[in-house]
């Protein structure tokens, strides 16, 4: 071989070491990522009162173990269509309408979605109109969001008021969407497919009908203030809504892997969130490798009821207490 051909050749393998190296350095840096956002996924999670769930339990003579795996993240409905603030005025926020809380189960890969009524009778936090915390008291888990400023702070309130619904459930997050992002959400994925199980405006009872971005807004979030037990019927919708966006949306970003992060950049001015940077990338990668299927979703067990001056949704307790064991706990094998 001459020497010219000999040069070319070690140009060719420090070309490819090369190569090599910076693949490898990129897939280290994203490894390192992932792994720093997974952490600081867990080690930032929020409890309310500094309690808990505990790692063991017994229920009826059986034993159970808190699974490890988790990530838990509370999305909100804010009801209204201005933009959304990262602090505002304390006391003048919104009412979150919609709660859910989203569960990534990553030894099952498995997306669990569990619906809390916004009348739900729970503890929550009250704050003066300086800001100054006052007292806690049972009220509709609604209103926890409008003791706050209507942006971080409201957020996080509403974290740990659901955290301790929850018995100390650590909750690793929160996105919370004002009106306008229903639309830009259906557009992103084409449309939702869904079948009404009542008449609900020019829709028909038993047509399954592909909602546009008009529709599906109206879909979620229109109720007859002044019908009886309007919202539980209104989270029927947005149950059925959610359920047929999030399978399409799964099934899209097996053709789109990119899909997710563009949906997150296109409702980011209708959004606030405290999932960015490496906590997103870790969350994204959590969830697109999951599956979720209709009986992933649950609403917390309990009754509506006519109360003193408003409805209010009242919790099954022992209900409650065995959903969360079938959702954050696994049995002890004997």
């Amino acid at each position: 071989m001459c020497t010219r051909e000999k040069t070319d050749a070690v140009k060719v393998k420090r070309g490819l070491y090369l190569l090599a190296g910076v693949v490898w350095g990129c897939m280290l840096l994203f490894f390192l990522a992932y792994q720093t956002g997974r952490w600081s996924l867990r080690n930032n999670a929020v409890t309310a009162d500094g309690v808990s769930l505990p790692e063991t339990v017994t229920y009826n003579g059986q034993t159970w173990h808190y699974k490890k795996d988790l990530f838990v993240f509370l999305c909100m409905g804010i009801d209204t269509a201005d933009d959304m603030v990262r602090e505002g005025e304390t006391g003048n926020a919104r009412q979150s309408d919609a709660n859910f809380l989203v569960v990534l189960d990553g030894k099952e890969n498995e997306i669990k979605i569990v619906a809390i009524p916004r009348d739900t009778m729970t503890e929550i936090e009250i704050y003066d109109v300086g800001g100054a915390y006052v007292t806690t008291v049972e009220e509709h888990f609604a209103l926890q969001f409008a003791y706050g400023d209507g942006g971080d702070k409201s957020c996080e309130m509403t974290m740990r008021a659901a955290s301790r619904l929850f018995y100390g459930l650590p909750v690793n997050g929160y996105v919370c969407f004002n009106l306008r992002a229903i639309e830009v959400l259906n557009g992103m994925i084409g449309g939702v497919p869904v079948t009404p199980e009542e008449t609900f405006e020019e829709l028909n009872a038993g047509e399954q009908v592909t909602l546009n971005n008009e529709q599906a807004y109206r879909y979620v979030q229109s109720r007859d203030c002044d019908e009886r037990f309007s919202a539980q019927k209104r989270l029927g919708r947005q149950r059925q809504y959610l359920t047929s966006f999030l399978q399409k949306a799964l099934a899209c970003t097996e053709e789109d892997p990119f899909l997710p992060v563009r949906i997150y950049h296109s409702v980011s001015d209708h959004m606030s969130t405290d999932i960015g940077g490496t906590r997103l990338l870790s969350a994204l990668i959590a969830g697109v490798r999951c599956d979720f299927s209709e009986s992933g979703f649950y609403v917390v067990p309990g009754e509506q009821r006519t109360g003193q001056r408003f409805e209010e949704y009242h919790v099954d307790e022992e209900a409650f207490y065995e959903m969360m064991l079938e959702l954050f706990y696994v049995p002890q094998e004997n």
